[in-house]
């Protein structure tokens, strides 16, 4: 992605580690970690992002616009794949 990684870890560690933790790989049951998945599916990742999780705690950054999603996607694809 070619998000701001700086940025995208400001956002991710005020906003999203509280429930997906510093590595990306809460909660246990997403079966993979954040750092796998952003690589593997981004635009699966920006779709959440934008929109949130159904059916989860997860709240849409739609808000936000596209640049912070963006650069939150950009460190997520920093994170351990593991």
């Amino acid at each position: 992605a070619n998000g701001d990684i700086g940025q995208g870890e400001i956002y991710f560690n005020t906003v999203c580690a509280n429930c997906h933790g510093l590595d990306g790989d809460l909660p246990t049951d997403m079966g993979t970690t954040l750092g796998a998945l952003s690589n593997k599916n981004p635009w699966e990742i920006i779709q959440k992002i934008m929109n949130g999780q159904p059916d989860e705690d997860m709240p849409a950054m739609r808000g936000f616009g596209i640049v912070p999603s963006t650069d939150i996607l950009a460190y997520l694809q920093t994170l351990p794949a593991e």
